[in-house]
């Protein structure tokens, strides 16, 4: 039997680099580009809507790209799986959830949303809001899941003796608040966090302390 878990981001929406873009905007000949590429990052970090554009060619839009990337680059956000795929994949055992995010300065460029809000969506948006699965399929699968995957039996669990990573937070008003468009805003509805049994986050205010440590993953 092959032991396989996988970890998708809870977005209709993907956000790459130029070079991955320009491959995906190659293969989708006949179509417009605008249905590949909804929006693009320029090299200063300016959010563009393609369709702004006008109902443009597929060489069109591949010729733009190439000229963003002449510039200095770009970052696309793709159109890349339906609300019936997120459901599929939330309801599978194997799944764990993912934020796949980048760190950025707060208030500086155009992150992705699952930067500031993959997990809370799903608790918000997709257990509370849509029942798709249930609170502790949704929270197993952030957190004791992927910790057993890569041999981490000491977190991931509430248990005597485990590392105290928690998050304390109010099912009835957790929520995403970050857009493609306006992208820095954090979550509503998570009132305190502990890293390693220190208080990181006290009544929804970041507390200073950095008790984080860098993780390895466990062999047998």
């Amino acid at each position: 039997d092959v032991d396989e878990n996988f970890d998708p981001v809870p977005s209709r929406f993907s956000c790459i680099k130029e070079k991955m873009a320009l491959a995906k905007a190659a293969t989708k000949t006949g179509r417009g580009v605008w249905q590949v590429v909804p929006y693009f990052i320029d090299m200063e970090t300016q959010l563009k809507n393609i369709q702004e554009l006008g109902d443009i060619s597929l060489e069109t839009g591949i010729n733009l790209l190439l000229e963003l990337e002449l510039q200095g680059g770009f970052i696309g956000i793709f159109h890349a799986m339906s609300e019936q795929d997120i459901t599929h994949f939330l309801q599978d055992p194997n799944t764990m959830i993912d934020s796949d995010g980048d760190l950025f300065n707060f208030g500086e460029g155009y992150p992705h949303p699952r930067c500031y809000g993959a997990f809370p969506k799903v608790l918000g948006h997709y257990v509370r809001d849509k029942n798709i699965i249930n609170l502790e399929n949704a929270i197993k699968k952030m957190t004791y899941l992927p910790a057993e995957k890569i041999g981490m039996k000491d977190r991931g669990r509430i248990l005597e003796g485990a590392f105290a990573d928690l998050v304390v937070f109010d099912r009835a008003t957790i929520k995403d608040n970050s857009t493609y468009t306006d992208p820095h805003h954090f979550p509503s509805g998570i009132n305190y966090v502990f890293i390693n049994g220190e208080m990181v986050l006290e009544k929804g205010k970041i507390t200073g302390k950095m008790p984080g440590k860098w993780l390895k993953r466990k062999t047998e």
